[in-house]
């Protein structure tokens, strides 16, 4: 049962008609996994709508509210809190324009499960973009034909059997980022729970922060 061993944090900043079209999909596809969603967003409206599980009948997801994010800080705590509520040993995190395949989840679990020696996985990733339309407000892009997608196929494996090695490789032969992997709770908690500490407010360094730490603790 994959429901027992991974959630998707889904963090939102407002963008209701984005957070509406992400859980109408995830509802349709039956989605398999726990989904604990951290609102950090100003929508008194979308509150209620979340709060009211009948809306979506065939999700297993938790609504947990939040101060708005006024700062980066603000959105370390966030999540970091979030992670403290999470369950089950692997998670991945989401905004509410980023979709998953099914299978793909699974796999990945499944990797994660057979392979210790590895801190996280995932497969491709695409990208999409749909024709804007003014009529639907700040929430452009939300419905539309979809005008542009491809799969990024330029991400390797970071399988070297030390940690400088890896950090090695990463810093001067190729960027792999990986905030959008299924990863180790533990792992991830770390993560947030030292930005927290530091209050970065470089974006760039907490990405690169995120790939070192990550890379350090596995392949």
């Amino acid at each position: 049962n994959y429901n027992n061993y991974l959630t998707v944090v889904l963090t939102l900043w407002d963008r209701p008609r984005f957070t509406r079209r992400w859980m109408t999909y995830a509802n349709r596809i039956h989605f398999p996994f726990k989904i604990l969603i951290a609102d950090g967003g100003q929508g008194v409206e979308i509150e209620g709508h979340l709060s009211d599980k009948r809306n979506y009948p065939f999700l297993d997801y938790e609504y947990l509210r939040y101060s708005y994010d006024t700062s980066y800080y603000d959105y370390y705590l966030k999540v970091d809190d979030a992670l403290s509520k999470v369950e089950t040993p692997y998670v991945i995190m989401a905004d509410n324009d980023d979709f998953f395949i099914e299978d793909g989840l699974k796999s990945a679990v499944d990797f994660l499960q057979n392979n210790p020696a590895y801190s996280s996985c995932r497969g491709k990733m695409g990208q999409f973009g749909v024709v804007l339309n003014k009529k639907y407000g700040e929430d452009t892009g939300v419905y539309g034909k979809i005008e542009d997608y491809h799969v990024n196929d330029g991400s390797v494996s970071d399988e070297e059997d030390t940690a400088l090695s890896r950090i090695n490789t990463m810093s001067f032969l190729h960027v792999n980022p990986c905030f959008y992997d299924v990863q180790r709770k533990d792992t991830l908690k770390e993560i947030f729970s030292s930005l927290v500490k530091m209050n970065l407010n470089d974006l760039f360094l907490v990405e690169c922060f995120h790939w070192f730490f990550n890379a350090i603790n596995g392949k």
